[in-house]
């Protein structure tokens, strides 16, 4: 298994037009905050990079995204990244992955979480419509995020 550097995934969660440094610096906040755990050794020592996996990967890209969208810290996404990682872990994993989305919905005690299929996706935001505010966070999207991919252009219809 390939292991990463803070530096690799903040190429991923890097905002456009922010200087790489910061995107590095926000993440190793995050590990010191203990919302990311290291793979390897939580402190290696002088000259030796702290490593991480691809699943860290996953949770950067994740919490980036949570915080991006839900305009709250890190650690106010906690609880919801644990559950959107097991449930996007799950789905990527399976070879129908493009078809499947995130669903977090604005609840009035907090936020509701679910996998829906990309074709079910208009019906289940109108049925949760009462709550007015739903993010959607498709695989196919995350995926080549993950992979580096530029942004996949969707079909307009």
């Amino acid at each position: 298994m390939a292991t990463l550097t803070a530096g690799d995934i903040a190429q991923h969660i890097q905002r456009p037009g922010e200087p790489l440094q910061a995107a590095i610096d926000r993440f190793r906040n995050w590990t010191k905050m203990g919302i990311i755990k290291p793979s390897g050794e939580q402190n290696p020592g002088r000259g030796r990079a702290k490593e991480f996996t691809s699943a860290n990967l996953l949770e950067a890209l994740l919490l980036q995204t949570l915080t991006d969208t839900l305009g709250g810290p890190a650690s106010g996404v906690r609880d919801i990244l644990d559950q959107a990682k097991k449930m996007v872990s799950r789905h990527l994993a399976m070879s129908d992955f493009k078809e499947w989305a995130l669903v977090i919905t604005r609840e009035p005690d907090g936020f509701g979480l679910g996998m829906v299929r990309l074709k079910n996706l208009a019906k289940c935001v109108s049925d949760r419509s009462e709550f007015g505010a739903h993010m959607v966070l498709t695989l196919i999207y995350l995926s080549a995020r993950l992979e580096s991919k530029p942004k996949p252009k969707l079909k307009s219809k």
